[in-house]
């Protein structure tokens, strides 16, 4: 019975593994249709999925780049939970891996690859990208953000779609409708852009100024 209660949790895990991977897919693909409701869906079913084209930069009050390359406790962090130590957000450093993107540019990819920065050369500022933690069945899900020792919380509203192809979660996939950043909504339906995070000098607290 022990050994059982193990390939059941196995198994369960597989299922997750094979739900993020297609969907993962479904969003690099673009494939969507209809909306529908979540019915048949894996409950507890972890999974990442991203907004194309939405891209953030920390500036502090006087208007400074927050993101410095030479020092990677700058570079912004995503977790699905809230990380009690700074010694678990230091992990993530260690994982970089520079990539080019479809114009040839440097990424710089860390924390698993769900996160990278690159350098935008018309804002002059560093650029910062991120996969967004979902779990079906639910409607939304936070995925928070790191700058050192600041946190904000960022909410993802998605709904699920069937994309029709043959995947291994049955042709399921999402679409995300909507992006919050510790309250103020940064991103709605195909409008993806840059976001402009502001930290305060007096506890460091960040948010969203301006949307463009």
């Amino acid at each position: 019975m022990h050994l059982r209660g193990k390939n059941r949790v196995f198994m369960k895990r597989v299922r997750f593994l094979s739900l993020l991977l297609a969907l993962g897919l479904y969003m690099l693909t673009g494939c969507t249709e209809a909306a529908v409701e979540p019915t048949g869906l894996p409950s507890h079913g972890v999974f990442y999925t991203t907004v194309k084209g939405l891209s953030f930069y920390f500036l502090d009050e006087a208007g400074n780049d927050c993101i410095s390359f030479d020092d990677p406790t700058t570079w912004p962090l995503t977790f699905a939970r809230v990380l009690a130590s700074a010694e678990r957000r230091e992990l993530a450093y260690s994982q970089v891996k520079s990539t080019n993107d479809a114009a040839g540019r440097p990424v710089y990819q860390y924390n698993d690859q769900l996160n990278s920065i690159s350098f935008d050369e018309g804002e002059q500022l560093w650029k910062f990208q991120t996969y967004f933690w979902g779990e079906s069945p639910l409607p939304e899900f936070p995925t928070y953000v790191f700058l050192r020792e600041s946190m904000a919380e960022m909410v993802v509203s998605y709904q699920y779609v069937q994309s029709g192809s043959d995947t291994a979660n049955g042709g399921w996939g999402v679409d995300v409708t909507s992006v919050t950043f510790n309250g103020t909504e940064v991103f709605r339906g195909n409008a993806s852009g840059k976001v402009f995070i502001r930290k305060s000098a007096q506890g460091g607290a960040l948010s969203a100024t301006l949307v463009r």
